[in-house]
């Protein structure tokens, strides 16, 4: 995959979007900063296009007030198979010990083709 830009949804406090209150997985995305990913997950959750991430945000009422930031992606890319459905961090832990072992993951589904990870990335904006 050639390397652009990406797109990355995050929080008003600009941590993580979906685990930003999972401390153990919560990411702090500063403006022109080399932001990487928590060791063991599958990287940096992005988006290769922008209408992708609005989709993410809007599907949650939630995320009403999530922003959409671009971030430059360092490292190899990958299309997850797999990424979780965690609604808790223990949930999530089991997620990455199953995945490691290869087992199958109850609280998992197949992203869409523009769900991308990294292991890190350049914040942008």
């Amino acid at each position: 995959m050639k390397k652009k830009y990406l797109f990355k949804v995050i929080r008003p406090n600009r941590t993580s979007a979906v685990v930003g209150s999972y401390k153990k997985y919560s990411i702090k995305y500063i403006k022109s900063f080399e932001t990487k990913c928590i060791l063991g997950t599958l990287g940096v959750f992005c988006f290769t296009t922008r209408n992708r991430a609005q989709h993410f945000i809007d599907c949650d009422s939630q995320r009403k007030n999530y922003k959409i930031i671009k971030v430059f992606p360092f490292g190899k890319i990958i299309r997850p198979k797999f990424v979780s459905f965690a609604f808790d961090s223990k949930q999530l832990d089991n997620f990455y010990k199953n995945l490691k072992l290869k087992k199958e993951n109850v609280y998992s589904f197949e992203p869409g083709l523009e769900t991308v990870c990294c292991p890190s990335v350049m914040v942008l904006e």
